[in-house]
C-alpha cells in the first residue's frame, strides 16, 4: 500500500509537471503568434512605405520627363518656321541675284 501511495504521488507530481510544461508551451505559442503578427504587420508597413516612395519617385520622374519632352516639342514646332523663313530669305536673295540687284 505504501508503494502504491508513493507511486501515485510520483505520478501526481509528474502530471503536475506535465501540466505546467503544457501551460508554458501554450503561453509560448500565443507569444509566438503575437510576435509573428507584429513582424507581418511591420513587414506590410515597410512594403507600403517602399511602394509609396517608389510611386512618388515615379511621379517626379514622369513630371520631369514630360517637361523635357514638352520643351523639345516646342523647339521642334519652331524649327519648320525658321526653315521656312530661311528658305524665303534665300529665295529673295536668289531672285535679286537673277535680276542683277546684288553684285
Amino acid at each position: 500500500m505504501t508503494e502504491k501511495l508513493t507511486t501515485l504521488r510520483s505520478e501526481r507530481t509528474a502530471i503536475a509537471s506535465f501540466k505546467a510544461a503544457l501551460s508554458n508551451f501554450k503561453s509560448d505559442m500565443g507569444s509566438c503568434k503575437e510576435r509573428l503578427h507584429c513582424q507581418v504587420t511591420l513587414a506590410t508597413l515597410q512594403l507600403q512605405c517602399l511602394v509609396h516612395c517608389s510611386l512618388e519617385a515615379s511621379k517626379h520622374t514622369l513630371t520631369s520627363v514630360s517637361a523635357v519632352e514638352e520643351a523639345s516639342l516646342k523647339k521642334l514646332e519652331e524649327e519648320p518656321r525658321k526653315l521656312e523663313s530661311m528658305r524665303i530669305a534665300q529665295s529673295q536673295v536668289a531672285e535679286e541675284v537673277r535680276q542683277g540687284k546684288v553684285c
